[in-house]
């Protein structure tokens, strides 16, 4: 069983890395990409919408997802009878709108609220198109999950924004994510494991997504149905206006 707070504590100590090998690296790269379809395919998905339920430790929750290229983000989660919208268009601050709040209104997330929820909002993975997206990667080593090895890359996105990524060396398929958000002032280490791997328009896209905060469960999720380049209204990422 995955013991988040060992792979937290393994990942901060920075056991096991090996010397950095960015050609390595370049080369794993590409057979990710590869391995989940290509990159014409993977370009060739301009939008999504998915549909599921996310399990938090209190409820299970059906929700709705909708993402379009580069890093715009909409979801709506159905709580109490209710739908709680929230959403970022990748240009401004993210946003809320909870007809629970009267009059209802949106509402921008606090800058924590906001960094988790852009967590993991770019329409592509790390490592799809680094070199355009001006990341850096370098080779890691291995990671030791509950007897599973698994590969290890460094992506580095700026100064102050680095991210780990682990693969399954048999099949080059995204395993975890970790980075570490702090805009709060309170460092938190965040962990994503993706499974459940299976085509969409060509593409392998994680089904099953469970998230772990400093070590314990936050959420998991589960995607139901995944639907390819939807249309899309033009202005479903921007805030309402209007009564």
């Amino acid at each position: 069983m995955l013991r988040a707070s060992a792979f937290l504590i393994g990942f901060a100590l920075g056991a096991g890395i090996a010397p950095a090998r960015a050609d390595q690296a370049a080369d794993i790269a590409r057979i990710h990409v590869e391995a989940i379809g290509g990159m014409t395919r993977i370009q060739a998905l301009r939008t999504l919408r998915i549909s599921g339920n996310v399990i938090t430790a209190k409820e299970q929750l059906p929700f709705t997802l909708i993402a379009a290229r580069p890093n715009r983000v909409r979801t709506e989660t159905q709580l109490g009878g209710r739908v709680i919208v929230q959403a970022s268009d990748g240009v401004a601050p993210p946003w809320t709108l909870d007809p629970a709040n009267s009059p209802a209104r949106t509402e921008r997330m606090a800058p924590a609220e906001a960094e988790l929820f852009l967590f993991d909002a770019d329409f592509d993975d790390p490592l799809v198109g680094w070199e355009e997206r001006g990341y850096r990667l370098e080779y890691a080593g291995e990671a030791d999950m509950g007897g599973r090895k698994l590969v290890r890359l460094l992506v580095v996105r700026s100064l102050t924004e680095n991210i780990f990524v682990l693969l399954d060396p048999r099949t080059y398929l995204l395993a975890f994510r970790l980075q570490q958000l702090s805009a709060d002032g309170s460092r938190r280490e965040v962990v994503s494991r993706y499974g459940d791997h299976r085509p969409v328009a060509g593409v392998l896209l994680p089904h099953e997504v469970t998230v772990f905060i400093n070590g314990r469960l936050s959420q998991q999720a589960t995607f139901e149905r995944i639907e390819a380049n939807p249309v899309l209204p033009r202005d479903i990422f921007q805030p309402p206006t209007g009564p």
